[in-house]
């Protein structure tokens, strides 16, 4: 299964193509992942797992009746260091939307929010490097750099910065036609500096999600 963040129409059957049985897009949410799973695993090797719901009242009991030979219920344990929350999400901005990023998490905060504190951490090394390759028309660079970032904010729910990195990192793909190059150019020159903005806008609202 390949699992890429190259998500344009028609990469599933290029994959296939190549080898691949199928193809997944990143960020991979959860459920996702575990609907190919059990497309493709053998039946056997599959245990399907319901949901808890509520349990329901307890039906009154006549004296005559018994329940010694029921077997006892199975009851699934938590690993104690899953940290999964619940709760309403309480952290939405037009920037950072906490639960969205969280979705990619199966709605672990701690997760969640060890990638947003290296979002914030490597966010001036990232840009620097952006920033250089930009100044050197450095094209191909300049696309790894922006592919990443688009891949970052969308792991943390920074759509506006993905959405507009996703622009600028298809238009690097265009350079490579030269029909298209003068182009793709001009429209990375015009939103380069936008994009770096969102960047460090992004940043900072982070930093206070972290508190």
């Amino acid at each position: 299964i390949a699992l890429t963040a190259n998500a344009i129409a028609g990469m599933r059957e290029k994959y296939i193509q190549a080898g691949f049985t199928d193809y997944l897009s990143k960020p991979v949410k959860g459920e996702k992942l575990e609907e190919m799973l059990i497309k493709y695993l053998p039946v056997e090797k599959v245990r399907i797992v319901q949901e808890k719901t509520a349990a329901p009242e307890p039906a009154e009991v006549k004296p005559e009746s018994t329940n010694a030979n029921m077997p006892e219920p199975a009851i699934e344990q938590m690993d104690e260091k899953t940290e999964i929350s619940d709760e309403p999400d309480t952290y939405e901005s037009d920037l950072i939307s906490k639960s969205e990023g969280m979705s990619f998490f199966g709605n672990n905060e701690k997760l969640y929010f060890d990638l947003v504190k290296m979002f914030v951490e490597i966010a001036g090394s990232k840009k620097q490097e952006i920033e250089d390759a930009f100044d050197d028309d450095d094209w191909n660079n300049y696309a790894v750099g922006v592919h990443a970032l688009k891949s970052s904010a969308k792991n943390i729910g920074a759509g506006k910065l993905f959405d507009l990195a996703k622009r600028v990192e298809n238009a690097c793909a265009q350079m490579e036609n030269e029909k298209n190059r003068a182009l793709s150019e001009k429209f990375i020159h015009k939103n380069h500096e936008t994009l770096m903005r969102f960047y460090d806008e992004t940043v900072e609202e982070a930093k206070r999600m972290l508190g």
